[in-house]
């Protein structure tokens, strides 16, 4: 039935469209009624926008102020698109981004232990806010689960890596916990701050050059790797982060100094502490800072932990995954591969801080970053934990002292730069497609010239702009004119130090000392790319602005930053996107067949609004020769006639 009613309304509103369409073609004058776009009702305010822009806002509490990101497009359930990489200044985050108009969604992606590895934002407006403080605050309304109930003991089958043959394992959980697997039974948080983080970060980074092995191999050179007690003591750990895509449970065991177990087999008790050690968002409920009084212990006990491989179940610790023990003898890779844990002192903080690698070792399957669930333990008295024989923290270090630490930083060792943002996206080029008898009316196959474009803002550790690459590939030439292309920034020619890498092969450039054009309008600094592309068809020219002062991303406009085509070596004839002002240097605007007027904003259409330059988020396969785009790409129609709200993605069809 609901199917039915579904099919009847749409039946219904197609006959009240037809009707009002045909009321509308026959009182509205933007009707093409012949030519190769017959057919086309283009409304006055619509652009041929592919894009829109967003507003990104994001916040975090203060020891989260040094955090390092990645944002994302995502568009359904396609592969996320690298947009760029920022910082935080003063907690907060605020950007304008240009994304796909049928982009959905946000992700803020972090490699950065203690913030939330990946939050997907849903776009429901053009202004996005999210408050990571709010995000940390801990959840007081989660139903409880009673332990009595999973108490474990049980075999585990042969062939789960936790060791050889059949073992029986006995979980004791220190307190009852929630249905999310985080403890209902905590001391009161500790207080992180960012030099901390930042330290850990340098430390146990993610992912980088092989791991620990290769970044920092004295860890792992026979040093301990449990807590020795050598006083009297209470003791606390303190939950730091998670980079796991497990939702793995943390335990120890104990022993007296002197009486290590031989085997697994003699762990007396399991202890289970987090039974799920996810942060939120990411599978489970834990915040930075969640903290667990361990007990009270005597002098010459030994703390020794144990992670249990995505051990939470939903309910309970799985007993059959796989353990991993901070004693290296009981784990099952070869030797050489055997540790899972690596335990650093801070001395200036009184921290003893542990992190467990939860891969199996050795085959290539493990990333050894060893910050799969991150944590410290603390003591009173503090002089209790025994630093003999243990690795030392790795103080952050920031060479170019730009205030990014070297291990989040993309270029540690220039001040002025940090972080690359990419448009459209890392791996993913956009495309201009124009057509070049300006002011006169073309065939509409948008093929004369065809060029898809890159961009790379360098920004440096405040999140500004210090350089910009772009790169123009000459994808196809359609026409015989001597076209040029070059691009606008609403800044003063002043602020840019240098312009290198444009073709000046046209014959009518003229540049400054820093190469941006000559004689141009105050905040109008026009950057040439090529003056001729006529026989570049294939090449790619990329050039490269350098600023005299930093820049933020919003003041440089949006890309592709009013790329225009120099029709036929004529400097004043200049072919812009619909509704993007021309240079100082225009002329012949509102003559032929343009109908641009300038008290409007209204530039670059005909009276029917029908534009002679096209930008597609995206690679773009142009017409053949007097083939209008309306045959070539069919939904290009629909989306036109809807002012873009229908065929978002007209270019992929």
């Amino acid at each position: 039935m609901k199917s039915l009613i579904k099919v009847t309304i749409l039946v219904v509103a197609l006959a009240f469209a037809g009707c009002a369409e045909k009321e509308l073609d026959t009182t509205d004058n933007n009707v093409v009624t012949d030519g190769p776009m017959e057919g086309l009702n283009v409304e006055d305010s619509f652009s041929y926008e592919t894009t829109k822009q967003i507003s990104v806002n994001l916040s975090v509490p203060d020891f989260l102020n040094n955090a390092v990101f990645s944002i994302y497009g995502k568009t359904g359930t396609r592969d996320s698109i690298y947009i760029g990489r920022a910082s935080f200044e003063n907690e907060s985050f605020n950007r304008e981004l240009t994304v796909s108009a049928a982009t959905d969604s946000i992700l803020i992606y972090s490699d950065y232990i203690g913030l939330t590895k990946d939050v997907r934002i849903g776009l429901t407006s053009d202004n996005i806010t999210f408050d990571y403080a709010n995000y940390y605050q801990d959840q007081t309304s989660e139903r409880v689960i009673n332990t009595e109930t999973y108490q474990q003991k049980g075999s585990i089958p042969e062939g789960t890596g936790n060791v050889e043959g059949t073992n029986t394992v006995v979980y004791n959980y220190l307190s009852s916990y929630t249905y999310s697997g985080k403890p209902t039974t905590m001391a009161s948080n500790d207080a992180l701050d960012n030099s901390l983080l930042d330290d850990i970060n340098s430390s146990l980074p993610e992912g980088h050059n092989g791991g620990i092995p290769n970044t920092h191999p004295e860890y792992l050179a026979g040093k301990e790797t449990e807590i020795i007690l050598v006083e009297d003591a209470e003791v606390w750990i303190t939950f730091v982060s998670e980079g796991a895509g497990y939702r793995n449970s943390l335990g120890f065991y104990t022993y007296t100094l002197g009486q290590e177990p031989t085997s697994a087999d003699d762990i007396q008790m399991h202890n289970i502490v987090f039974p799920n050690c996810s942060m939120i968002g990411s599978g489970g409920s834990l915040v930075p800072g969640n903290r667990v009084y361990l007990g009270f212990f005597p002098a010459n006990t030994v703390i020794s932990w144990f992670l249990v491989t995505n051990g939470w179940s939903g309910f309970n610790v799985k007993n059959y995954a796989q353990i991993y023990y901070a004693n290296p003898d009981f784990n099952p890779e070869a030797t050489g591969y055997k540790d899972h844990i690596v335990l650093l002192q801070d001395p200036a903080r009184d921290l003893n801080i542990f992190g467990f690698e939860d891969l199996y070792r050795g085959t290539g399957g493990s990333d050894d970053d060893f910050n799969d669930a991150v944590f410290y333990v603390k003591s009173n008295p503090v002089t209790a934990i025994s630093n003999e024989n243990v690795a030392v923290l790795t103080a952050a270090n920031d060479t170019d002292g730009d205030g990014i630490n070297d291990a989040v930083d993309e270029y540690p060792d220039d001040i002025n730069k940090a972080f690359n943002n990419y448009y459209p996206a890392n791996d993913l080029p956009g495309t201009l497609a124009f057509e070049d008898l300006w002011p006169s009316q073309g065939d509409y196959d948008f093929n004369d010239v065809v060029t898809s474009y890159h961009y790379n803002l360098i920004t440096n550790g405040s999140n500004k702009v210090t350089e910009m690459t772009a790169s123009y590939t000459i994808e196809h030439i359609g026409a015989s004119f001597h076209n040029g292309l070059a691009f606008v920034l609403p800044i003063d020619p002043s602020l840019v130090a240098s312009v290198t890498g444009s073709e000046l092969t046209g014959g009518y450039e003229t540049t400054a000392s820093n190469g941006t054009e000559s004689g141009t309008a105050a905040n109008e600094t026009v950057i040439y790319v090529s003056g001729n592309v006529l026989n570049k068809t294939g090449d790619t020219i990329t050039v490269t602005v350098n600023f005299n002062t930093p820049i933020t991303i919003s003041n440089l406009g949006v890309a592709p930053y009013n790329t225009f085509l120099i029709v036929n070596g004529d400097r004043t004839r200049e072919v812009h996107l619909p509704d993007l002002e021309p240079t100082s240097k225009a002329q012949s605007l509102g003559t032929s067949d343009d109908d641009s007027d300038a008290s409007t904003g209204r530039y670059y259409k005909t009276t029917q609004n029908l534009p002679w330059a096209l930008n597609i988020f995206d690679v773009f396969t142009p017409s053949a020769e007097k083939t209008p785009i309306t045959e070539t790409y069919p939904s290009f129609k629909t989306w036109v006639n809807s002012s873009g709200t229908s065929e978002l993605e007209w270019y992929k069809n």
